[in-house]
């Protein structure tokens, strides 16, 4: 079964002014005068169908968005109808892609556009060699690929696994490749040489070697510092748990008062205790006042002897116990009877007894007192007087000084109870008063004690200058030696000083290397390794080239041995019946086409006369173009007829001449192919519609007037 178009619909646009729909037939003819959309059909003909557009398909100065469809049948054998534009995007030649005899400018044979039937205009004989080789060798693909293939590499060879030719293009950019690969290798040797050995390498052996002693005595300091936190926090917490200094000193002092107020009151109480025979001596001097007074006035009363009178008054108070206790009724009278006498009689003795002798013992005894009281003689009562006066003035002092003692001893007492129960509440013990300056100095010695050892703590730990977040809590199990450090950093420093004055003799490499890395900010090891992967770039890169020209060399080998079959595969297939057959159809003496190197095709009459096809008349190249556009397209439908698309195809033929091709068209029709002819000639038009008047169903016309 052909190829065949059934249906065509083209929206309207541009010049189109109303929908296109034609179910088509064998011979289709659509008329149109110009700017009607005759060509706007060809165009959405050719958008629609076809993927590889040619030159001739295109016209650059319209740019149109299409709309419609075309409905193809035969493109396989289960007879199914394909629209086009569809769902899957597939063009034509995409549906025979499995049949590779397809020329890639597939449109260029089943469309004739504006009277060009030459199917290669740049060509002598209208064809040429490329499209032949494409329609009928498949070994255009070659022309392709030797295309991509530099000229300087087609010409090149190996020799001696070298490869030689003229040092252009590839071959000279692998030259330059293989420089830069030497020299690259050349300077990282040179890089590698001078870090990884000599002086600097020493140096930097060295001190990679101490760096790590270094590091742990820092991780040694920063446990360390961690130690000495700890035992300022826990000696901070034990002085938190003492009394401050200034609650010491306070005390301290409250106690010195304290102390001070009890030698007060021991004082104190010395002198009332010599204030205290003050009142004995006052009433005293107040009776010796009275009695001097009466002595000296005549006035005074006889005072009976106080001892018998007291004798008297024993015996009656014995005498009468006696009787109580049952003792003879009459001694107790006789006791009583006795004391009685005994009383009288001092009585009367007394009254009886002379003034004058009375008075002198009397003050003889005052006199003689108050010398035994107060270590003076007594000479006048005014010396008593005055006595008197001073005795009373101590016994006024004397209460004062008992009521300011009571007063002291209490606040005395208070402020010990206070004190001791301080210091007690410190200690956790009870403290007595005599125990109160030893524990207040065991405070301070513990409080100044605290404070040492935490200031010493505290100047050690500013002294290794670690910050607070360096302190490490795990033993490095290396001990922190201030001066094992200092002397390892300091050889580290004169290390690392003297390796960069090694390295600033290395600085010219460097610059070597920096340029080739394009890498300023890197150590040696860093600009060592980028200038490696600079290397190993410039290593690929020089594979990559090699192997490129190699395989390209090898491609050549391959494509000139199928270049050999490539003339073979077109004379088969210029004698292909899909070509010999439409060529003898529509020539009617043509039953061969050859092709020659230096005349290009030439055809073969049936008396084997050769003809080159350039050199034939313009109606009889037309016909061979004809012929071989359908041949070549047939083959590339897998020897299946199809259809052609005739854009006024004929429109510079003269009218003798017009009348031959559309009457070759009609036999190219009975051979089962599809004709499509637009035209906005009416000479053509009426020749068609004549022709069409016989095919009944097999014509259809559409005018776009």
């Amino acid at each position: 079964m052909g190829l065949r178009i059934e249906r065509i619909n083209v929206d309207r646009d541009g010049p189109l002014l109303s929908d296109f729909d034609l179910s088509c037939r064998d011979l289709n003819l659509i008329y149109g005068p110009n700017e009607t959309g005759k060509t706007y059909l060809v165009e959405a003909l050719i958008n629609f169908l076809f993927r590889e557009r040619g030159p001739r398909d295109r016209d650059p100065n319209r740019k149109w968005d299409f709309g419609g469809r075309v409905v193809i049948s035969g493109l396989n054998d289960d007879g199914d109808r394909i629209p086009f534009p569809n769902e899957t995007g597939k063009k034509l030649e995409d549906y025979w892609e499995s049949r590779r005899s397809i020329t890639p400018h597939f449109s260029q044979l089943v469309v004739v556009r504006a009277g060009e039937t030459a199917l290669n205009t740049g060509e002598a004989d209208g064809v040429g060699r490329d499209l032949l080789k494409d329609c009928l060798s498949g070994k255009g693909l070659l022309d392709g690929i030797q295309g991509n293939i530099q000229v300087t590499v087609q010409n090149a060879s190996i020799e001696n696994r070298v490869i030689t030719g003229n040092q252009t293009g590839e071959l000279r950019d692998k030259a330059q490749a293989e420089t830069r690969v030497r020299k690259l290798k050349d300077l990282l040797e040179r890089a590698e040489e001078e870090y990884t050995s000599g002086k600097a390498f020493s140096l930097r052996e060295k001190i990679k070697q101490l760096r790590p002693q270094f590091g742990d005595l820092q991780k040694a300091k920063g446990y360390r510092a961690g130690q000495l936190q700890g035992e300022i926090e826990k000696l901070e917490k034990g002085k938190q748990a003492l009394p401050s200094e200034s609650e010491l000193a306070v005390l301290s002092s409250d106690a010195e008062k304290c102390r001070a107020n009890e030698r007060q009151i021991e004082t104190k109480s010395g002198n009332l205790e010599d204030l205290a025979s003050t009142e004995k001596n006052h009433r005293w001097t107040e009776n010796a006042i009275e009695v001097y007074e009466k002595a000296r006035s005549g006035s005074a009363v006889y005072r009976p002897n106080q001892t018998i009178l007291l004798f008297a008054a024993i015996l009656v108070a014995a005498s009468i116990a006696a009787g109580l206790s049952g003792f003879d009724l009459w001694w107790v009278i006789i006791g009583i009877l006795l004391g009685v006498l005994l009383i009288g009689k001092e009585i009367w003795n007394g009254r009886q007894a002379p003034s004058s002798g009375w008075e002198s013992s009397e003050l003889e005894a005052v006199k003689t007192e108050y010398r035994t009281r107060f270590g003076s003689d007594l000479t006048e009562i005014a010396e008593l007087r005055a006595k008197r006066q001073e005795l009373n003035d101590d016994r006024v002092r004397a209460q004062s000084l008992k009521d300011n003692l009571a007063e002291i001893k209490e606040g005395t007492r208070t402020e010990g109870q206070r004190i001791s129960g301080t210091l007690t509440r410190w200690t956790n013990n009870e403290v007595e008063s005599e125990d109160w300056g030893d524990v207040i100095r065991s405070l301070i010695d513990q409080n100044n004690t605290l404070s040492r050892e935490i200031g010493s703590r505290k100047s050690a730990l500013a002294s290794l200058h670690v910050m607070e977040e360096d302190h490490l809590d795990e033993d490095p199990g290396v001990e922190w030696d201030r001066e094992s450090s200092g002397k390892l950093e300091q050889i580290i420093n004169d290390t690392e000083r003297e390796l960069e004055e090694e390295e600033a003799r290395l600085h010219d490499l460097r610059i070597e290397v920096v340029v080739e890395t394009t890498k300023e900010d890197l150590g040696w090891e860093e600009l060592i390794r980028a200038l490696r992967a600079t290397y190993e770039r410039a290593v690929q890169e020089y594979q990559r080239i090699t192997a490129k020209i190699l395989a390209e060399i090898q491609v050549m080998g391959v494509i000139g041995e199928f270049r050999q079959d490539e003339d073979r595969s077109i004379v088969e297939g210029l004698n292909s019946e899909e070509v010999t057959k439409p060529l003898h159809l529509l020539t009617g003496h043509y039953q061969e086409i050859r092709l020659s190197r230096e005349k290009g095709l030439v055809l073969v009459s049936d008396d084997d006369d050769l003809y080159r096809l350039s050199r034939l008349s313009t109606g009889a190249r037309e016909q061979v173009f004809l012929a071989l556009r359908m041949g070549f397209a047939s083959r590339a439908m897998g020897g299946e007829t199809g259809f052609l698309i005739l854009d006024d195809a004929f429109q510079h033929s003269d009218w003798s001449r017009r009348e031959k091709l559309i009457s070759q068209i009609l036999s190219l029709v009975q051979t089962g192919w599809q004709v499509f002819y637009f035209t906005m000639d009416d000479h053509i038009r009426d020749l068609f519609q004549k022709v069409g008047s016989e095919m009944g169903d097999g014509f259809a016309e559409r005018s776009l007037t």
